[in-house]
Protein backbone atom coordinates (compact mmCIF):
# COMPACT_ATOMS: atom_id res chain seq x y z
CA UNK A 1 0.00 0.00 0.00
CA UNK A 2 2.65 2.46 0.76
CA UNK A 3 4.53 1.93 -2.56
CA UNK A 4 1.35 2.33 -4.33
CA UNK A 5 0.82 5.57 -2.31
CA UNK A 6 3.90 6.84 -3.39
CA UNK A 7 3.72 6.79 -6.93
CA UNK A 8 0.64 8.48 -6.54
CA UNK A 9 2.51 11.10 -4.85
CA UNK A 10 4.84 11.45 -7.63
CA UNK A 11 2.40 11.85 -10.14
CA UNK A 12 0.33 14.19 -8.08
CA UNK A 13 3.88 15.89 -8.05
CA UNK A 14 4.84 16.04 -11.26
CA UNK A 15 0.82 17.95 -12.18
CA UNK A 16 0.59 19.95 -8.95
CA UNK A 17 4.60 21.59 -9.07
CA UNK A 18 5.19 25.39 -7.87
CA UNK A 19 3.39 27.78 -10.45
CA UNK A 20 0.83 29.85 -11.83
CA UNK A 21 -2.27 27.32 -13.34
CA UNK A 22 -4.23 27.55 -16.02
CA UNK A 23 -7.27 25.18 -17.02
CA UNK A 24 -6.01 22.84 -20.13
CA UNK A 25 -9.04 23.20 -22.88
CA UNK A 26 -9.18 19.67 -23.36
CA UNK A 27 -8.10 17.38 -21.20
CA UNK A 28 -9.32 14.29 -23.03
CA UNK A 29 -5.40 12.76 -23.88
CA UNK A 30 -3.38 11.08 -21.78
CA UNK A 31 -0.83 13.23 -19.48
CA UNK A 32 2.00 12.67 -21.70
CA UNK A 33 0.19 14.55 -24.29
CA UNK A 34 -1.85 17.49 -22.92
CA UNK A 35 2.21 18.31 -21.79
CA UNK A 36 3.27 17.80 -25.46
CA UNK A 37 0.56 19.93 -26.28
CA UNK A 38 1.78 23.02 -23.73
CA UNK A 39 3.88 26.03 -24.73
CA UNK A 40 6.94 24.92 -22.88
CA UNK A 41 8.72 27.59 -20.58
CA UNK A 42 11.82 28.39 -22.09
CA UNK A 43 15.27 29.28 -21.09
CA UNK A 44 16.20 32.62 -21.46
CA UNK A 45 19.84 34.16 -22.46
CA UNK A 46 19.64 37.75 -21.40
CA UNK A 47 22.22 39.66 -22.76
CA UNK A 48 23.12 43.25 -20.39
CA UNK A 49 24.74 46.18 -22.49
CA UNK A 50 24.85 49.71 -22.33
CA UNK A 51 23.16 52.07 -25.15
CA UNK A 52 26.18 54.62 -24.51
CA UNK A 53 28.24 52.41 -26.41
CA UNK A 54 25.85 49.84 -27.90
CA UNK A 55 22.85 51.19 -30.33
CA UNK A 56 19.54 49.68 -29.62
CA UNK A 57 19.59 48.51 -33.00
CA UNK A 58 22.34 46.69 -33.05
CA UNK A 59 21.02 44.65 -30.04
CA UNK A 60 17.90 44.15 -31.73
CA UNK A 61 19.58 42.90 -34.68
CA UNK A 62 21.99 40.86 -32.80
CA UNK A 63 18.55 39.52 -31.12
CA UNK A 64 17.17 38.57 -34.11
CA UNK A 65 20.14 36.87 -35.61
CA UNK A 66 20.51 34.51 -32.38
CA UNK A 67 16.74 33.32 -32.38
CA UNK A 68 17.07 32.27 -36.02
CA UNK A 69 20.63 30.48 -35.20
CA UNK A 70 19.10 28.34 -31.90
CA UNK A 71 15.49 28.20 -33.56
CA UNK A 72 15.42 24.71 -34.64
CA UNK A 73 18.08 23.58 -32.11
CA UNK A 74 16.49 24.62 -28.23
CA UNK A 75 13.85 26.10 -26.43
CA UNK A 76 15.41 29.34 -25.43
CA UNK A 77 14.22 33.23 -25.87
CA UNK A 78 16.52 35.97 -26.58
CA UNK A 79 16.48 39.08 -24.77
CA UNK A 80 18.28 42.47 -23.90
CA UNK A 81 18.93 44.04 -21.05
CA UNK A 82 20.06 47.93 -21.02
CA UNK A 83 22.35 48.62 -18.05
CA UNK A 84 22.26 52.46 -18.60
CA UNK A 85 17.97 52.57 -18.39
CA UNK A 86 16.75 53.39 -14.86
CA UNK A 87 13.55 51.34 -15.98
CA UNK A 88 15.51 48.00 -16.19
CA UNK A 89 17.15 48.85 -12.15
CA UNK A 90 14.96 45.93 -10.49
CA UNK A 91 15.97 43.44 -13.39
CA UNK A 92 19.80 44.36 -12.60
CA UNK A 93 19.54 44.55 -8.89
CA UNK A 94 17.82 41.01 -8.95
CA UNK A 95 20.24 39.30 -11.47
CA UNK A 96 23.08 40.88 -9.91
CA UNK A 97 24.17 42.79 -13.09
CA UNK A 98 26.49 45.85 -12.01
CA UNK A 99 28.54 46.15 -15.47
CA UNK A 100 27.94 45.75 -19.11
CA UNK A 101 28.46 43.54 -21.48
CA UNK A 102 27.44 40.00 -19.69
CA UNK A 103 25.49 37.12 -20.86
CA UNK A 104 23.60 35.03 -18.22
CA UNK A 105 21.52 32.03 -19.18
CA UNK A 106 18.46 31.74 -17.14
CA UNK A 107 16.12 28.38 -16.39
CA UNK A 108 12.49 28.16 -16.40
CA UNK A 109 12.32 28.37 -12.52
CA UNK A 110 14.60 31.70 -12.56
CA UNK A 111 17.76 30.46 -11.76
CA UNK A 112 21.19 31.16 -12.86
CA UNK A 113 22.52 28.46 -15.23
CA UNK A 114 25.54 30.33 -16.24
CA UNK A 115 27.02 34.20 -15.90
CA UNK A 116 29.71 35.21 -19.05
CA UNK A 117 31.26 38.58 -19.01
CA UNK A 118 30.69 39.20 -22.70
CA UNK A 119 27.79 39.08 -25.06
CA UNK A 120 28.41 35.55 -25.76
CA UNK A 121 28.42 34.45 -29.15
CA UNK A 122 27.44 30.75 -30.73
CA UNK A 123 30.96 29.28 -29.34
CA UNK A 124 30.47 30.11 -25.84
CA UNK A 125 26.20 29.36 -26.01
CA UNK A 126 27.14 26.02 -27.55
CA UNK A 127 28.72 24.76 -24.32
CA UNK A 128 25.33 25.81 -22.39
CA UNK A 129 23.23 24.55 -25.30
CA UNK A 130 24.79 21.60 -26.39
CA UNK A 131 26.47 18.36 -24.79
CA UNK A 132 27.02 14.83 -25.64
CA UNK A 133 24.47 13.67 -23.44
CA UNK A 134 22.07 16.01 -24.43
CA UNK A 135 22.52 14.98 -28.09
CA UNK A 136 21.94 11.67 -26.64
CA UNK A 137 19.31 12.15 -24.45
CA UNK A 138 17.19 13.45 -27.76
CA UNK A 139 17.95 10.93 -30.13
CA UNK A 140 16.32 8.33 -26.89
CA UNK A 141 13.49 10.55 -27.02
CA UNK A 142 12.57 9.94 -30.88
CA UNK A 143 12.93 6.37 -30.15
CA UNK A 144 11.00 5.88 -26.57
CA UNK A 145 8.39 7.86 -24.90
CA UNK A 146 10.30 7.90 -21.98
CA UNK A 147 14.32 7.66 -20.83
CA UNK A 148 15.84 6.82 -17.32
CA UNK A 149 18.93 9.14 -17.03
CA UNK A 150 21.18 7.38 -14.29
CA UNK A 151 23.47 9.20 -11.96
CA UNK A 152 26.14 6.96 -11.56
CA UNK A 153 29.62 6.12 -11.00
CA UNK A 154 32.14 3.62 -9.15
CA UNK A 155 31.81 5.79 -6.56
CA UNK A 156 27.85 5.85 -6.20
CA UNK A 157 26.51 3.66 -3.58
CA UNK A 158 23.57 0.81 -4.88
CA UNK A 159 24.52 1.73 -8.72
CA UNK A 160 24.19 -1.74 -9.92
CA UNK A 161 21.22 -2.55 -7.94
CA UNK A 162 19.72 0.97 -9.65
CA UNK A 163 20.55 -0.11 -12.93
CA UNK A 164 19.24 -3.29 -12.79
CA UNK A 165 15.86 -2.00 -11.43
CA UNK A 166 15.85 0.23 -15.25
CA UNK A 167 16.72 -2.97 -16.75
CA UNK A 168 13.74 -4.96 -15.16
CA UNK A 169 11.26 -2.29 -15.66
CA UNK A 170 11.94 -1.83 -18.97
CA UNK A 171 11.12 -5.31 -19.44
CA UNK A 172 7.64 -4.60 -17.45
CA UNK A 173 6.98 -1.35 -19.48
CA UNK A 174 7.28 -3.28 -23.10
CA UNK A 175 5.23 -6.22 -21.55
CA UNK A 176 2.53 -3.39 -20.30
CA UNK A 177 2.15 -2.22 -24.18
CA UNK A 178 1.71 1.63 -24.00
CA UNK A 179 5.33 2.43 -24.75
CA UNK A 180 9.00 1.61 -24.28
CA UNK A 181 11.11 3.15 -22.46
CA UNK A 182 15.22 4.13 -22.85
CA UNK A 183 17.95 4.32 -20.14
CA UNK A 184 21.04 6.65 -20.61
CA UNK A 185 23.86 6.51 -17.65
CA UNK A 186 25.39 9.89 -17.08
CA UNK A 187 28.80 10.21 -14.92
CA UNK A 188 28.06 12.87 -12.30
CA UNK A 189 31.75 13.98 -12.56
CA UNK A 190 31.93 14.25 -16.01
CA UNK A 191 32.89 17.79 -16.39
CA UNK A 192 31.22 18.09 -19.95
CA UNK A 193 27.80 17.92 -18.90
CA UNK A 194 28.30 20.45 -16.30
CA UNK A 195 25.80 22.67 -17.51
CA UNK A 196 23.25 19.47 -17.68
CA UNK A 197 24.19 18.61 -14.09
CA UNK A 198 23.77 22.10 -12.92
CA UNK A 199 20.18 22.15 -14.27
CA UNK A 200 19.27 19.29 -13.42
CA UNK A 201 20.70 19.75 -9.68
CA UNK A 202 23.10 16.56 -10.02
CA UNK A 203 26.01 17.28 -7.99
CA UNK A 204 29.33 15.65 -8.97
CA UNK A 205 30.14 14.60 -5.07
CA UNK A 206 26.59 12.33 -5.66
CA UNK A 207 27.51 9.60 -2.88
CA UNK A 208 23.92 7.70 -3.90
CA UNK A 209 22.83 6.36 -7.26
CA UNK A 210 19.98 8.55 -8.81
CA UNK A 211 17.00 8.19 -11.12
CA UNK A 212 15.13 10.76 -13.33
CA UNK A 213 12.45 10.12 -15.75
CA UNK A 214 12.45 12.35 -19.01
CA UNK A 215 10.07 12.31 -21.56
CA UNK A 216 8.50 14.02 -24.55
CA UNK A 217 10.45 16.91 -26.00
CA UNK A 218 12.85 17.05 -23.01
CA UNK A 219 11.03 17.86 -19.89
CA UNK A 220 11.71 15.72 -16.48
CA UNK A 221 10.01 14.34 -13.82
CA UNK A 222 11.08 16.66 -11.01
CA UNK A 223 11.27 13.98 -8.59
CA UNK A 224 14.95 12.26 -7.69
CA UNK A 225 14.85 8.64 -7.44
CA UNK A 226 16.97 6.34 -5.40
CA UNK A 227 17.11 2.38 -5.16
CA UNK A 228 17.03 2.66 -1.12
CA UNK A 229 14.08 4.93 -0.75
CA UNK A 230 13.74 4.67 2.96
CA UNK A 231 15.19 1.63 5.39
CA UNK A 232 12.55 -1.17 4.54
CA UNK A 233 11.79 0.44 1.24
CA UNK A 234 13.77 -0.50 -2.28
CA UNK A 235 12.50 0.54 -5.22
CA UNK A 236 10.90 -1.84 -7.59
CA UNK A 237 10.33 -2.43 -11.49
CA UNK A 238 6.77 -2.13 -10.78
CA UNK A 239 7.28 1.51 -8.99
CA UNK A 240 9.18 3.08 -12.66
CA UNK A 241 6.14 0.87 -14.25
CA UNK A 242 3.43 3.23 -11.93
CA UNK A 243 5.77 6.28 -12.65
CA UNK A 244 5.12 5.94 -16.37
CA UNK A 245 1.09 5.03 -15.78
CA UNK A 246 1.29 8.22 -14.19
CA UNK A 247 2.79 9.81 -17.49
CA UNK A 248 1.01 7.83 -19.81
CA UNK A 249 -3.03 7.62 -17.96
CA UNK A 250 -6.17 9.90 -18.71
CA UNK A 251 -5.47 13.48 -17.61
CA UNK A 252 -8.61 15.13 -16.04
CA UNK A 253 -7.34 17.92 -14.32
CA UNK A 254 -6.44 21.37 -14.16
CA UNK A 255 -2.26 22.15 -15.36
CA UNK A 256 0.28 23.95 -14.05
CA UNK A 257 2.37 25.85 -16.19
CA UNK A 258 5.45 24.95 -14.70
CA UNK A 259 5.15 21.24 -14.90
CA UNK A 260 7.82 19.40 -14.03
CA UNK A 261 10.31 21.87 -13.24
CA UNK A 262 13.34 20.87 -15.46
CA UNK A 263 13.78 21.00 -19.27
CA UNK A 264 16.78 20.00 -21.18
CA UNK A 265 16.76 22.93 -23.32
CA UNK A 266 16.18 20.52 -26.49
CA UNK A 267 13.30 20.67 -29.32
CA UNK A 268 11.53 17.84 -30.71
CA UNK A 269 12.28 16.12 -34.05
CA UNK A 270 8.49 16.17 -35.31
CA UNK A 271 9.31 12.82 -37.95
CA UNK A 272 6.64 12.91 -41.41
CA UNK A 273 5.10 9.33 -41.71
CA UNK A 274 5.83 7.84 -44.79
CA UNK A 275 3.49 8.15 -47.61
CA UNK A 276 1.88 4.56 -48.01
CA UNK A 277 2.95 3.00 -50.95
CA UNK A 278 0.33 2.21 -53.44
CA UNK A 279 -0.74 -1.74 -53.64
CA UNK A 280 0.50 -3.89 -56.62
CA UNK A 281 3.64 -1.42 -57.27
Amino acid sequence: MRRWRWVILVGLGVMLAAGPRFEADACEGTFFEVVEAMVPFRHCVMYFYDSKSTTKEAMEARLVGETKKWADKVNVVFTAVDVSSERQKYILEHYKVKKAPQTIVISPEDAIITRVPELAGEDRLKKVFISPMKEKIGKELGKHKVVFLTFVNKKTKHAKELKKVVKDSQKLIKEFGWCTAGMIEIDPKDKKEEHLLKNLDISPDLKEATLLVAFGSGWVVNEKLTYQLSEEWKLSPEDLLGVVQVLGGPCSCSMPDMLLGKTLLMVREVKKPEAEKPKGN
